[in-house]
C-alpha cells in the first residue's frame, strides 16, 4: 500500500472528489487530503517531523479536509502531492504575460514591455519557482521526503472565451488565443517544468482528455465544481471558470496513480 498525502488550496476539492470516485480502482493507494483556501498552505511550519498550521483558520481547514487531523505527520506517507498553490498557467498570464511580451509573441498590444524570448521564459520559470507549491516541495525535500509530485492548477474553462472583462483576466486569455500566442505560452510552461524538475520532484501534466486546446479546460469539467471552504458542499457560482469538478479530479487521480 502506497501512502500519499495530498496538499492543496481550493483546487484540492476537485481532486478529493475524484478520489472518492476512483479510490476503488486503485486499491494499492491510500490518500489523505489536507487543504486550506487561498494561500493558507504558506501559513505552516515544518517542525519535529510534522507540518503544523500557524493559524486557527488553516488548522480548522486541515481538520475538515482530512477528517479530523490538524497537522501532517511526515513519516506517515511515502509520497506527497501538491495541488494548485500558485503553480499554473494563470500565474504566468497574470504575473508575466500581462506586462511583458517577447519577440516570439504576436500580441504586442497594450502597455507592455518587450523583452527577449529567453528573458520572458526565464521570468516565467522564476515566477513558478516562487509558488507555494515549490516552497512546500523544497521544505518536503529538505525533510527527507523521497517522492513529491506537483499537480498544476487547472487551466480555465473554455467558457472564459465568452466571458466579460470582469472574469479572471478574460481579455488576456482571449487575446492570447486570438493572436496565436497559445502555442508559445504552452511551450513556456513545458520548459519551466523541465527547468524545475529535480531528483524526487515530478510534475503532472493536465490530463489531455480534459483539455480544450492548449490553454483551456473543456467546459463540462467546470460544471458543478464545489468550494473547499464550504466543506465540499456548496457549488461555485456559474461564472467561476477556474475551478473544476469531480470528473476532472478523477482524471487527475488516474494519472497520479500511474506516476506514484
Amino acid at each position: 500500500m502506497k501512502r500519499v498525502c495530498v496538499l492543496g488550496n481550493s483546487h484540492l476539492a476537485a481532486v478529493k472528489l475524484g478520489w472518492d470516485q476512483r479510490a476503488a480502482a486503485h486499491p494499492d493507494l491510500h490518500c489523505d487530503f489536507f487543504g486550506a483556501p487561498k494561500n493558507g498552505l504558506a501559513e505552516v511550519v515544518f517542525e519535529d517531523g510534522f507540518i503544523i498550521p500557524q493559524t486557527e483558520e488553516v488548522r480548522g481547514a486541515f481538520a475538515m479536509t482530512s477528517s479530523g487531523q490538524e497537522k501532517v505527520r511526515l513519516d506517515a506517507y511515502d509520497s506527497f502531492v501538491t495541488v494548485g498553490l500558485g503553480f499554473s498557467m494563470a500565474t504566468l498570464i497574470r504575473r508575466v504575460y500581462r506586462d511583458y511580451r517577447s519577440d516570439g509573441h504576436n500580441n504586442l498590444d497594450g502597455d507592455i514591455t518587450l523583452v527577449g524570448e529567453a528573458t520572458f521564459r526565464q521570468s516565467c520559470t522564476t515566477m513558478l519557482a516562487r509558488s507555494t507549491a515549490l516552497w512546500l516541495a523544497g521544505h518536503l525535500g529538505s525533510a527527507g521526503v523521497a517522492r513529491i509530485l506537483i499537480v498544476p492548477q487547472p487551466l480555465p474553462s473554455e467558457e472564459i472565451l465568452e466571458a466579460d472583462d470582469a472574469v479572471m483576466d478574460a481579455p488576456l486569455w482571449q487575446a492570447a488565443v486570438r493572436e496565436g500566442d497559445d502555442a508559445s505560452l504552452d511551450q513556456t510552461m513545458k520548459e519551466a517544468v523541465q527547468a524545475l524538475a529535480a531528483p524526487g520532484l515530478g510534475f503532472l501534466r493536465q490530463p489531455p482528455a480534459t483539455r480544450a486546446g492548449l490553454l483551456f479546460t473543456r467546459r463540462d469539467y467546470a460544471i458543478g465544481s464545489v468550494r473547499l471552504a464550504a466543506g465540499f458542499e456548496a457549488v461555485h457560482a456559474k461564472n467561476d471558470v477556474g475551478h473544476m469538478n469531480g470528473a476532472y479530479g478523477a482524471a487527475v487521480i488516474d494519472d497520479l496513480a500511474a506516476m506514484l
